[in-house]
């Protein structure tokens, strides 16, 4: 059992404190003592009861507050067991026990003859008035402390380094701290949180709309991996979020929750449910043709046919961002069966991706990632607080159809360059996977116009949970300043409201109780930047800040794609039995069909007989063929992956079944240039309407002269 250390402030000490700060002096701690008098101290000692050995002071540390960790290296003179500890103040030349600490039967420490041993002993200066006791070395003609201090980097509150060297290393910190700063400023003032653009892998041309941007060979570069549950397919991203630029790994993220518990602790989101009347069907054929019906009614939007509503689950993905407490050991922050951040370590992966930009290359597993380090903070004993920009996909369930009818809730989002670049129309590029979409300002409420205030939007971020997790409550408290300077605690409140915001969950509108200095309450995040979303955890491993009245932790995030969860997920007609270890066979032919499914890449349960045909493999990174399964009967049959597709592949009598909406932001969707050049397009668009309008009434007047000059013979 360890021993319990807490030193007792003596009577003899508190007097020569008191002596000391009449007189002006500071009473300096000099020297550690042990011996092995066993005792409970009452404060009345005025040296140890047996002292057997001391030695001076050789370091002491500020551990917080008032309590401080002091070092002193004791040579023994025998062999014994130390029971007291006594630290021996010198009082103008007068030796005085300031401390002491003893215990009737538990040891301090062994002591051997000629043997040194380091004391690492904690004491607070709590009991005395602020500066009248310190810590000092006896004969000491080089100041070794304050070069240690220095050496660690750090100095005590309030002070500062006692070298110019170390002063302009805190000093070359903080420039760099505000350097980034600075840099971030000038990204949010040329765009908005959104994707930059993705790999561009051989896509080029002469035009300026040729280079890929957040769509490459796909929206988002999304494809299909259905033969993994929960999965949606995503390349490798470069995203600037709130200014700070990151580019991401292979994301091929999983719908999962955060769920706060441990750190980036994550659940699968509830899957749907299977239609009872496909469940009541006696056989898989009947099943089949049934389960098209809910598909037939999903894609028509037309309950009438089946009520397809309560069996098509509606999930919200986004990708955060954040700067964590720096260290070289990284674990993965979202999970994915078929990527994993590289195990190289932060350094040596920065390494490596500093030389892929410079080569031009990239990386075969597409596994690793650029997220830069950055100082976050530096403390009031001038030691900075290192950080690395981190990131996640996380997901959360909205709930189902019924409430969340996601044709009301988007549109296609005009796309020329896409169109040019690909020589397509707009219909085709619904069909396909180059459409990227916008969510409407209300359900049903698609109209382009000036907006104030939250909309559809702002609904449903509102209900993802930063890195606390989903039911968390979070109200911050932040310190501002009224105009004569003094300071008073502000607190954030709900859009137009007076009751505090939950910033566990992620925002972009608050208000404030009482008007600012522009008469206004009301406001977004991020001082201009339209896309940003907000919210504040309690995790430690996430940097805090330290203005307005510090220990503030900040997470950002942007929306990413609305994914919609369909019955396929949880149909299993034939009965394809599901095991935790890896199947036999390859899946290629009936006679070695998989012997069982697997959640990592042989997920297949769905009927191959529901589709028409096999499905296009729109692009290499697809895994969206069937397989062969050995099914509950004992047949082995062709069937297809249960999991996500963008689209399903096509079914007798069905339209179009999209189940993968991309939404993310892009981040020159926010500059000047495009406001500019939407506004003159959308000008023109205006004046060749009103041109329009204008033939068309003089057709009509023209018709009106001619019945006119008919009527009267002219004509």
């Amino acid at each position: 059992m360890a021993v319990t250390f807490q030193p007792v402030l003596t009577q003899a000490g508190l007097n020569a404190a008191a002596r000391a700060q009449a007189e002006g002096r500071v009473l300096q701690i000099t020297h550690v003592a042990l011996g092995t008098g066993a005792y409970t101290p009452d404060g009345e000692e005025t040296a140890l009861a047996a002292e057997k050995d001391r030695a001076p002071v050789t370091r002491r540390t500020h551990a917080g507050g008032s309590t401080w960790q002091i070092a002193a290296k004791v040579v023994g003179t025998s062999l014994y067991w130390a029971k007291e500890v006594g630290f021996i103040a010198d009082d103008n030349g007068t030796e005085v026990l300031m401390f002491v600490h003893s215990h009737p039967s538990e040891v301090f420490a062994a002591m051997k003859d000629g043997i040194e041993t380091l004391l690492e002993l904690g004491v607070s200066l709590g009991p005395l008035p602020p500066g009248v006791v310190e810590f000092d070395f006896l004969d000491a003609d080089i100041p070794v402390q304050e070069l240690l201090d220095d050496a660690e980097m750090k100095h005590l509150p309030g002070s500062n380094f006692n070298t110019p060297l170390v002063q302009m290393v805190r000093d070359l910190a903080y420039s760099n701290m505000e350097a980034a700063e600075t840099a971030a400023q000038a990204m949010r003032s040329i765009g908005q949180s959104g994707i930059i653009y993705g790999r561009g892998y051989g896509y080029g041309g002469d035009a300026s709309y040729h280079r890929p941007g957040v769509v490459t060979f796909a929206a988002q570069g999304g494809h299909d991996h259905p033969n993994y549950p929960l999965m949606c397919g995503m390349p490798e991203q470069q995203v600037c979020i709130n200014g700070h630029v990151i580019n991401t790994r292979h994301c091929d993220y999983r719908i999962m929750e955060s769920i706060g518990g441990a750190y980036l602790e994550v659940r699968d989101a509830g899957l749907p449910t299977v239609p009872p009347s496909v469940l009541a069907k006696g056989s898989a054929g009947e099943q089949i043709a049934e389960m098209r019906e809910y598909f037939r009614a999903f894609a028509a939007a037309d309950p009438s046919i089946r009520d397809y509503r309560d069996h098509f689950t509606v999930n919200l993905a986004v990708l955060e961002m954040w700067d964590e407490v720096m260290s070289d050991e990284l674990v993965d922050s979202f999970p994915s069966f078929r990527h994993q951040l590289s195990r190289l370590g932060h350094h040596a992966m920065n390494d490596d991706m500093a030389e892929l930009f410079a080569t031009g290359l990239k990386p075969r597993y597409e596994n690793s990632d650029f997220k830069p380090s950055i100082i976050r903070s530096v403390g009031d004993d001038g030691k900075p607080e290192f950080a690395i920009r981190r990131y996640r996909i996380s997901c959360v369930k909205l709930g189902t159809y019924r409430n969340w009818p996601v044709h009301q809730m988007v549109s296609l989002l005009e796309d020329a360059a896409t169109q040019e670049r690909f020589g397509v129309e707009e219909d085709e590029m619904l069909a396909g996977r180059l459409a990227r979409f916008r969510v409407n300002y209300g359900i049903g409420d698609a109209e382009i116009k000036s907006r104030y205030g939250p909309g559809l939007l702002d609904t449903i971020m509102g209900k993802v949970p930063g890195l606390d997790g989903l039911g968390a409550t979070i109200n911050s408290s932040y310190t501002d300043t009224h105009e004569n300077g003094t300071e008073f605690v502000q607190r954030l409140k709900q859009w137009k409201s007076e009751t505090d915001l939950n910033e566990a969950y992620y925002q972009r509108h608050y208000s404030y109780l009482f008007a600012g200095a522009a008469g206004r309450r009301d406001y977004r995040f991020g001082y201009n930047d339209p896309t940003l979303f907000r919210a504040v955890t309690t995790r430690p491993e996430v940097a805090a800040g330290r203005g307005m009245g510090g220990n503030h932790r900040t997470t950002w995030a942007i929306p990413l794609e609305i994914v919609i969860g369909s019955p396929l997920a949880t149909w299993n007609p034939y009965g394809v039995e599901e095991k935790t270890a890896y199947p036999s066979g390859n899946g290629t032919t009936s006679g070695t069909a998989f012997s069982h499914a697997h959640k990592n890449g042989r997920w297949y349960r769905t009927p191959a007989s529901l589709f028409d045909g096999p499905g296009a493999v729109v692009d290499p990174a697809d895994t969206n063929v069937a397989a062969y399964m050995k099914c509950a009967d004992g047949q082995n049959r062709l069937l297809r992956g249960s999991g996500v597709y963008i689209h399903l592949p096509a079914m007798a009598g069905v339209g179009d079944v999209r189940l993968r909406y991309p939404i993310a932001p892009g981040f020159w969707d926010g500059s000047p240039v495009r406001a500019e050049m939407d506004a003159k397009v959308n000008q023109i668009r205006g004046a060749y309407t009103a041109l329009g309008l204008r033939v068309q009434e003089m057709g009509y007047e023209l018709e009106n002269m001619q019945k006119a000059l008919a009527k009267k013979g002219v004509l």
